[in-house]
């Protein structure tokens, strides 16, 4: 197997990437987990007060760019975290496309508590996983409110 300089460059400049991107409090619980289910964090930063966080899930799609994928968006502000997630997609017409579900909004807030953060992973994850089995839109699924959903 040969591996071009272009292939070359683009693994280094990953790994170069994912070593200088320091995840750090409050976000690290959260990046464990994520990393563990096959997802990279694409940025993270933090102060003391507020912070921010994404991860992606890359999907493999022909002739697709390394961009499209689904991502979790993370804010953190005054000790309760915010969770959104969307997808990009690419359209027959070469366009990107993408989908929010909650119109922009977060689809769950809590507090920062070990157990209640990994209650919402869990629940990011499988929306995420039947979305991208059965192509259904989370809101369709008839599935009970989250006691973590966003009441704002």
């Amino acid at each position: 197997m040969k591996i071009t300089k272009r292939q070359l460059r683009r693994i280094i400049k990953e790994t170069l990437v994912t070593e200088s991107l320091r995840v750090t409090w409050p976000f690290q619980e959260i990046a464990d987990y994520f990393q563990e289910r096959g997802y990279k964090a694409t940025k993270a930063h933090a102060g003391d007060a507020r912070g921010s966080a994404r991860f992606q899930l890359p999907i493999t799609i022909k002739g697709g760019s390394r961009d499209l994928g689904y991502y979790v968006d993370v804010k953190y502000e005054y000790g309760t975290f915010y969770f959104y997630w969307f997808l990009r997609t690419k359209q027959p017409n070469g366009r990107i496309k993408v989908m929010r579900p909650g119109g922009g909004k977060p689809r769950w807030e809590v507090e920062y508590r070990e157990s209640d953060l990994k209650v919402v992973m869990d629940e990011i994850d499988y929306e995420i996983s039947v979305h991208d089995d059965k192509g259904t839109h989370p809101f369709d699924l008839g599935l009970p409110t989250s006691r973590f959903a966003f009441q704002g």
